[in-house]
């Protein structure tokens, strides 16, 4: 009560007798053009002792003075803690604040600790999750009419024998070493191929001496555009030797199996050879030498309905010469079965077959999405003649995410005029190597020849085989991506004999009475070597179901954040609410600390303002 009575004493004494030094300062303030009331205020002390800003010091002061004074002030540092701990919905934290108990004050103070540590740890498992980018596949079974896919056909052989004559000056004399011996000994393959067997050969040219074989080397390794100075590929020796340099080219290759398959396969085995040859050909030399539509294609029905060969398109195949390529925006099954899809009949004209060349026969067919480029080796089927093959088809549509859960490229890509496949990128990034390291293209994985350039030789297998070694070793030098979007499908494939040798009877008129009749329709030939000519071939949907799998995130954004207020709720009892009341607390200290940086610059200017008074009050008097 003592106390109390000193400060209402002392509130008085400073509002009700002004002292000379008050005057002083109202004078001060009336010089620097400040009033009264707002010097007054600057006087003012909110950190004095007894108006310290507390609540009974307020209402001592305010009630005594009846005048306005500075705004009211924040309570201290650890009150605002204080006042924030008392009422926070944050588990643990009130325990803390109000326990007047030191030891469970220190025991709530480990358990909230430990559970921000636990949650930010199970956080940090939170956030690792999402941005793996994880997904699956989905799978859907949807029911509709189905675009036809193209089809490409292709005769194995790749030159008619009957226009050898237009064919190139080495071909015409690789097919005159043919003429000079036996076929059926298999003389001739002997003279253009290695033997693998061990024992000396009967060619007199094996007594060569070493300089003439030693020319023979150097005469394959300089091999130019000339067709005078190729090399002699039916010597056996020069022969041997190449087999023998393709050891050295497994120097370059870090894989075993690669070792293995250059040693067991010639570079120039007669087909590589002949393949070789013809590929150097001009694009229409080639067109003409190889198979014509319409000796090739018999009979095409689609859904019961005649396709002509206006709907074909030619594609030449660096493997097998003219092949064809089927495709029309009308065709849509709207019925599954053999009778909603794809007739062919084909003619292989196997009287033209390149003997010792063409290793079978039949015919090479691949289906693939409308648009896109045929490769072959890749998903191609085989047919044989004599057999009616029925290839039933699955469409698959694939959707990817994209970016960042995979990378794809946009199905509107195109490369060389066709739509961008993965096979096409590879193989136009393999033929863009080659082309830098090696100054010439190679011919089997070219779809359009740039004529500034020259085909790959000889003398740059070597190089070929290096390129090829390096894209193998680094998976990276081609960045080719799958498409956003792309169909596949699965294949089921059934044989059966045909024709049967009566029904060679029905057909063979129908076959023979077309505009160009294939030359067995000239020649007296039984039923078997008439069968033995034809393919007949059914492509169709099995069904019109197909499943479409499309990528979905595995864990999405709506999945963290729900893991999130799950993770924080569950450890330390945090809701949204409870965020702004921590952000109530971030404003309380900001407000705090700028009344504090406030009250600085209000001592300050009081300090100045008394010792401007007393500086005026040491003055003497006049």
């Amino acid at each position: 009560m003592k106390s109390r009575a000193n400060v209402n004493l002392s509130c008085k004494l400073d509002e009700v007798q002004p002292k000379r030094s008050e005057s002083k300062v109202i004078m001060t303030g009336f010089t620097r053009g400040t009033s009264t009331q707002e010097l007054r205020k600057e006087m003012y002390d909110p950190s004095a002792d007894v108006c310290d800003g507390t609540e009974a010091s307020v209402t001592t002061c305010d009630s005594v003075s009846g005048t306005s004074r500075a705004p009211s002030l924040p309570r201290g540092f650890t009150m605002i803690f204080y006042k924030y701990g008392s009422r926070a919905s944050l588990n643990g934290v009130p325990f803390i604040m109000q326990s007047r108990n030191v030891t469970v004050k220190f025991m709530w103070s480990v358990l909230l600790a430990a559970a921000i540590g636990a949650s930010i740890f199970h956080l940090y498992y939170l956030f690792s999750s999402y941005y793996e980018y994880q997904k699956y596949s989905q799978v859907n079974l949807k029911f509709d009419s189905l675009e036809f896919p193209a089809v490409t056909l292709c005769n194995v052989n790749m030159m008619r024998m009957s226009q050898r004559n237009l064919a190139s000056d080495e071909i015409q004399k690789l097919f005159q070493t043919y003429d000079k011996v036996n076929p059926s000994s298999g003389t001739f393959v002997s003279q253009i191929t290695p033997t693998n067997d061990n024992s000396e050969s009967d060619n007199p040219d094996s007594d060569l001496s070493d300089s003439h074989l030693d020319f023979l080397v150097k005469r394959s390794s300089e091999s130019s555009d000339d067709p005078s100075e190729e090399p002699d590929m039916s010597d056996p020796l020069l022969l041997q030797w190449v087999r023998d340099k393709q050891q050295a080219l497994c120097e370059h290759c870090n894989y075993c199996w690669d070792q293995g398959q250059l040693k067991n396969t010639s570079l120039y085995e007669v087909d590589d050879y002949f393949k070789y040859l013809f590929n150097k050909q001009s694009l229409k030399r080639r067109e003409i030498l190889g198979h014509q539509l319409s000796g090739m294609i018999r009979m095409c029905s689609f859904a019961g309905r005649m396709c002509g060969h206006e709907l074909f398109k030619r594609v030449v195949s660096p493997q097998y010469g003219n092949c064809y390529t089927l495709e029309h925006k009308d065709f849509v099954s709207r019925k599954s079965g053999p009778t909603g899809g794809l007739e062919i009949i084909i003619s292989l004209e196997t009287d033209e077959y390149t003997p010792a060349i063409t290793p079978g026969v039949g015919a090479r067919v691949i289906v693939h999405e409308p648009g896109t480029a045929p490769f072959f080796d890749d998903n191609d089927m085989a047919v044989s003649p004599g057999m009616h093959t029925f290839i039933a088809l699955k469409k698959v549509e694939i959707e990817r995410i994209g970016d960042p859960y995979s990378s794809c490229t946009p199905e509107t890509t195109q490369i060389n005029g066709y739509k961008y496949t993965k096979p096409a990128c590879q193989n136009e990034c393999e033929q863009k190597h080659i082309i830098e390291k090696c100054n010439c293209y190679d011919s089997e994985l070219a779809l359009s020849y740039n004529t500034n350039l020259s085909q790959c030789k000889k003398k740059d297998r070597m190089c070929l085989y290096k390129v090829r070694c390096e894209l193998e070793a680094n998976k990276n030098a081609c960045d080719c991506k799958s498409l956003c979007r792309e169909s596949t499908y699965e294949k089921t494939i059934a044989t059966l004999q045909w024709p049967t040798e009566s029904y060679v009877d029905y057909i063979r008129p129908e076959i023979c009475n077309l505009t160009s009749p294939p030359d067995i329709c000239k020649q007296n030939e039984s039923k078997k070597a008439f069968r033995d000519e034809l393919v007949k071939l059914n492509i169709y949907y099995e069904d019109l179901n197909y499943e479409v799998l499309t990528d979905q995130p595995n864990y999405q954004m709506s999945n963290l954040l729900s893991d999130i207020g799950g993770s924080i709720g569950l450890w330390i009892g945090l809701s949204v609410l409870s965020l702004f009341e921590l952000l109530h607390l971030v404003l309380e200290l900001i407000r705090y600390f700028t009344w504090r940086k406030w009250r600085k610059r209000v001592e300050k200017r009081k300090r100045e303002a008394l010792a401007a008074i007393q500086a005026k009050s040491d003055l003497p008097k006049d």
